[in-house]
């Protein structure tokens, strides 16, 4: 962490909901994909990110409903 701190090296975003934050700052990469296409991609993976953060996944039934 030290060596990654000295030479400005930042950790990758560790989600996807992180991932949009940082596509919502880049402007570089929006204006590539245009703008039509950015509002899209943040509006179908903002779907994405609310659905997954609602769905119990079996490893958790497994957890927790057998207790």
């Amino acid at each position: 962490p030290d060596e990654k701190k000295r030479r400005g090296i930042e950790d990758l975003p560790g989600s996807l909901k992180e991932a949009l934050e940082a596509f919502k700052k880049d402007q570089l990469v929006q204006d590539a994909l245009g703008e039509l296409l950015a509002r899209k991609f943040l509006e179908i993976k903002e779907k994405e990110v609310k659905e997954f953060a609602t769905f119990v996944h079996p490893w958790e039934l497994e957890k927790y409903v057998n207790v």
